[in-house]
């Protein structure tokens, strides 16, 4: 076991009709979009970014009405 790094976790929810199922396993590949006029590159461009920071990006729940995305990047270093 090494070191125990600081981490800084971010949730962000919203009450919208939820991630369909189907979506779940694409949501973060680029131009996947739920949405007619969606682009589809939101998500996979914040989870790059997370990933280029050590970080990670991650649905944590979806259902009708709510829904939760999950942020946690490595804290800064002294």
């Amino acid at each position: 076991d090494g070191p125990i790094r600081p981490q800084a976790h971010l949730r962000v929810t919203d009450n919208g009709p939820g991630v369909p199922q189907p979506m779940r396993s694409v949501l973060f590949e680029p131009l996947a979009s739920t949405r007619g006029a969606g682009r589809g590159l939101g998500l996979a461009i914040a989870a790059k970014l997370a990933d280029d920071m050590g970080g990670i990006l991650r649905l944590e729940e979806s259902r009708p009405g709510y829904t939760c995305f999950a942020l946690t990047l490595r804290a800064g270093e002294g």
